[in-house]
């Protein structure tokens, strides 16, 4: 499968400088210190955790929908739950049905997001990729993805206060 080797190919070696060079740019243009937030999509989730976990970057809040942190123990051979723990910043997850679950019930993901003062917002009936490229066509899935961006809005509203 491509998929994982694309994967390997995008460790955090090659993208973390990238996240981080991104994330001072975002800093010095923000001459009114306003907050700032992420938001990614599957492995840019994983891309989000582990530039927060290593104290790479500095958000007030983040946002991932349909979470692959597995990368981090499937992929790259890390600890996905110490990557979780290490979170810098209040963490909304969007889960999918078929997204791991860890980030449900009383799951390891779930547990540290909460001691983020994030959360896990389930959309059981929901496929991996929905919000990015989920057939709106599809009432059910119009309706998650309209669910998912009033969460992600109401989420930055909530972390990102004047600081």
């Amino acid at each position: 499968d491509g998929g994982v080797d694309w994967f390997k190919k995008q460790g955090y070696d090659k993208m973390g400088p990238a996240v981080q060079a991104a994330a001072r740019y975002l800093q010095e243009k923000n001459t009114t210190n306003a907050p700032l937030g992420v938001l990614g999509f599957c492995y840019g989730t994983w891309l989000l955790s582990k530039a927060s976990s290593t104290g790479d970057v500095d958000f007030d809040c983040a946002v991932g929908c349909h979470p692959a942190t597995v990368l981090e123990k499937a992929v790259f051979g890390g600890d996905e739950d110490q990557m979780l723990n290490d979170l810098k910043q209040p963490t909304l997850f969007l889960w999918a049905g078929n997204d791991s679950d860890i980030y449900t019930k009383d799951g390891s993901g779930k547990v540290a997001l909460k001691k983020t003062g994030g959360d896990v917002e389930e959309f059981a009936d929901q496929l991996h990729g929905w919000v990015s490229r989920g057939d709106v066509a599809d009432d059910t899935v119009k309706a998650g993805v309209e669910k998912a961006l009033k969460s992600i809005t109401d989420f930055f509203s909530k972390n990102m206060t004047t600081k």
